[in-house]
């Protein structure tokens, strides 16, 4: 059973292409995009941003659009 358990271990560790994150493939693109969502929310804040994220999160699409851009 232990020997089993190491040969699952071991398969783990091997890099699968299926499970490759775009994150890790693209990270300049998801940091600008980080950095263009912060910008909106910075322009748009009324209290902190992790207070105006929730609130995002919570309103959902409707209070995204209502943000306005500059």
């Amino acid at each position: 059973m232990k020997s089993f358990e190491r040969l699952l271990s071991l398969l783990s560790t091997i890099p699968d292409p299926r499970r490759a994150s775009r994150i890790r493939k693209n990270p300049g693109i998801f940091a600008r995009l980080r950095s263009f969502g912060y910008n909106i929310l910075r322009t748009n804040q009324s209290g902190t941003i992790a207070q105006d994220r929730y609130a995002a999160a919570l309103g959902g699409l409707k209070s995204i659009l209502a943000m306005t851009v500059s």
